[in-house]
């Protein structure tokens, strides 16, 4: 502030102390905006998902991209496990969160849990078996077959146990593994006959067909499953709604 003409800023002491206490308002607002400003800034957040290896990259592969691009503060930590791993993962800890796959009908035996999507169950074979060009098959038709599967850590040897005995036999497994693509590759060439979710074979596989089936029971149903779902994070929470919004039943 200029002092009046002829004068000096010294015969003007009120002047001078209104500058001064300007100055040191607007100091102290900075301040409180520096402050205010680092307050809002948000802070990193972590979910931990346990999760079969598969899943993602052979039914969602984009998913998580997206999910990142919307929510770029939080962090996913996939843990890959088989499904009874999972299982034991989220029975360890209330706050624990899995996805998982088993049948529709089996959600619900050890876990609250919330339904992303549920698939019919087919029949993965060679373009050159008999059964290759039937509409649909029953369980009971592969009383004579080899069974590629996943292992025993996976729920569905279960299955093929439980329907076995329904049709009164004992399955063949002829190989079990933990890899798909590997069960995906025996069944291309031939090897036997796999029990799998219908989706869009490899590039690496042109000898694969898949068969309905006419057992309404034989389903794929992925889930998270939790002990309460009040004690989840809350990035759990948002990457769960995100999931089921993106992933439509």
């Amino acid at each position: 502030m200029t002092a009046p003409t002829g004068h000096t800023a010294a015969q003007f002491p009120q002047c001078r102390q209104f500058c001064c206490l300007i100055t040191a308002l607007l100091s102290v607002r900075s301040i409180q905006l520096c402050g205010q400003s680092v307050r809002q800034a948000p802070q990193p957040q972590k979910v931990t998902i346990a999760n079969s290896p598969w899943l993602f990259g052979l039914l969602f592969p984009d998913l998580l991209f997206k999910f990142k691009e919307k929510y770029p503060n939080i962090e996913l930590d996939l843990v890959d496990r088989s499904d009874t791993e999972v299982l034991q993962y989220v029975l360890d800890d209330p706050t624990h969160l899995g996805l998982i796959t088993k049948p529709k009908h089996w959600h619900g035996r050890h876990t609250q849990f919330s339904t992303v999507k549920t698939y019919a169950l087919q029949l993965c074979l060679h373009k050159a078996h008999p059964l290759a060009k039937r509409e649909s098959v029953s369980f009971g038709d592969l009383k004579d077959e080899k069974f590629l599967l996943l292992d025993k850590r996976s729920f569905y040897q279960q299955i093929v146990k439980d329907k076995s005995e329904e049709y009164g036999f004992m399955a063949n497994i002829a190989y079990e593994t933990a890899d798909i693509h590997q069960l995906c590759s025996l069944a291309d060439n031939n090897k036997g006959v796999l029990i799998c979710v219908p989706v869009t074979p490899h590039n690496l596989f042109h000898n694969l067909i898949f068969v309905p089936f006419s057992d309404k029971d034989m389903t794929f149903s992925v889930a998270f499953i939790f002990q309460s779902y009040d004690k989840l994070s809350e990035p759990a929470k948002r990457f769960m709604e995100f999931m089921k919004e993106y992933v439509v039943e």
